[in-house]
């Protein structure tokens, strides 16, 4: 576990210098505050979109020749994937952390703005499934990644961006233009449904990330 955690530590120090752009909640607090009628969890799904992006760029960071390094270093096969999967964790939750925070700002600068409520009915639940959602996407990115790693880079370019994209527009759709349909959808979320989704998203990207540190290991890649 504490190669793992290391791994995860690299994938940070690589990473660093682009995690300005988790701050770029701010514009989002400019822009809810602009449009009252644009909901608060609008931000959390911004920010969640910026955490994903931000999950797969220590696979774009890889290459053949620094691979052939780290077999040398004291690491079994599939833990760097594993890494991989613990730094796209932490993204997400800092990712999170810092849209409930920017939607809180957006909510304080503009009461009408709904934060945890819609037509009064409480959607508490939907931000933990929120959360869930992307880290689901997260680790099916990854699970592709590590599928095509070192391989076709047009398809690494491709899923790097896609899911994140993805998540963005239907989160983003849901949330503001989903009519009826996607109000309901809010308000069954709305309790413990929407932790129940967290923790079955989170199991499934445990899954996934045991599926893709197989795959790892059989190819003796770490």
């Amino acid at each position: 576990m504490m190669r793992v955690l290391k791994f995860a530590r690299v994938d940070l120090i690589k990473t660093w210098k682009f995690f300005y752009i988790l701050f770029f909640p701010m514009l989002t607090v400019l822009l809810l505050a602009r449009d009252p009628k644009l909901p608060a969890m609008f931000g959390v799904a911004y920010c969640l979109f910026v955490s994903i992006v931000l999950a797969a760029m220590p696979f774009n960071t890889e290459d053949r020749s620094e691979s052939g390094f780290l077999q040398l270093l004291p690491a079994k096969p599939g833990e760097q994937i594993l890494g991989h999967f613990l730094f796209g964790l932490g993204a997400n939750l800092a990712g999170f952390a810092l849209g409930l925070i920017s939607a809180a700002v957006a909510h304080a600068i503009v009461p009408s703005a709904a934060l945890f409520s819609i037509d009064g009915a409480a959607v508490t639940g939907f931000y933990p499934a929120l959360l869930g959602v992307a880290l689901l996407i997260t680790g099916l990115e990854a699970l592709l990644l590590t599928v095509f790693r070192f391989q076709s880079v047009h398809a690494q370019q491709l899923m790097r961006i896609a899911p994140a994209f993805v998540f963005f527009f239907a989160m983003n759709s849901l949330a503001v233009d989903s009519g009826a349909a996607g109000r309901n959808m809010l308000l069954a979320l709305g309790g413990g449904a929407g932790f129940a989704a967290l923790a079955a998203c989170l199991l499934a990207f445990l899954a996934l990330a045991g599926i893709a540190a197989g795959i790892s290991r059989a190819r003796e890649q770490s």
